[in-house]
């Protein structure tokens, strides 16, 4: 049943991606489309709740003692619970999902962030970039002049830079085809962060050239109708 946990608990609690470790994406299918069923929902002390088939649910608990308190107390109360296993650092059990109430009052499954997609990329991994102090200053100064319309008029001139500048600039040699920025963006761990993306490209300079005949048209055009 495709993306069975966003179906069933989405707004109820948070539910996370499963993050491709080689291309820092979520995970998808061979035409490229988000696997929906690589999801699971974070509890507190790390553990988590997937979906295992149809209306079945597994937990993992990187605890034995934790595990072997859940598994018991759960037991107590009359749940069905099955295919226990265990290693050394961790317990993993099968329930049905009509039990998830009273799992989730012992893993205590997290609802902040309940209403986000997993797929938002929000969730998707971020690198820290430290542009300097200096560089942020002339970026500043240039949005500073914009007002309240500053942040659809810096989305649109971003989008229009990646798309006109920087993916006709690294477009290997030999190539017709535009670089695929979106995926470099999430490579680098970059996606949420277009500013820092710009700055570790070596674009940096072309960026502001950019972003100033942008603004500068938008504000000529603001004046200009009054």
């Amino acid at each position: 049943m495709s993306g069975y946990l966003v179906n069933h608990y989405k707004h109820v609690y948070r539910i996370l991606p499963v993050i491709n470790n080689a291309t820092n994406d979520f995970c998808r299918d061979c035409n490229g489309k988000i696997d929906e069923d690589n999801v699971y929902i974070p509890c507190y002390y790390n553990s988590r709740i997937w979906h295992y088939g149809r209306s079945k649910l597994i937990a993992y608990i990187p605890s034995v003692q934790r595990g072997h308190n859940v598994i018991k107390a759960l037991k107590k109360n009359g749940v069905n619970v099955f295919d226990c296993d265990e290693s050394d650092e961790e317990v993993v059990f099968k329930f049905n999902a009509s039990d998830m109430d009273q799992v989730a009052s012992l893993m205590k499954p997290k609802t902040s962030g309940a209403k986000t997609s997993p797929f938002s990329s929000k969730n998707l991994p971020k690198a820290q970039v430290d542009i300097p102090e200096n560089e942020l200053a002339r970026y500043k100064s240039l949005v500073s002049k914009l007002g309240t319309s500053g942040m659809t008029v810096i989305r649109t001139a971003n989008k229009n830079f990646l798309d006109e500048v920087l993916a006709k600039k690294l477009r290997p040699k030999g190539k017709r085809k535009p670089f695929d920025y979106k995926s470099d963006m999430k490579a680098m761990c970059l996606s949420r962060d277009t500013k820092a993306y710009i700055y570790v490209r070596g674009l940096w300079e072309d960026y502001l050239k950019f972003l100033q005949i942008a603004i500068e048209t938008y504000c000529k055009e603001r004046d200009d109708n009054g």
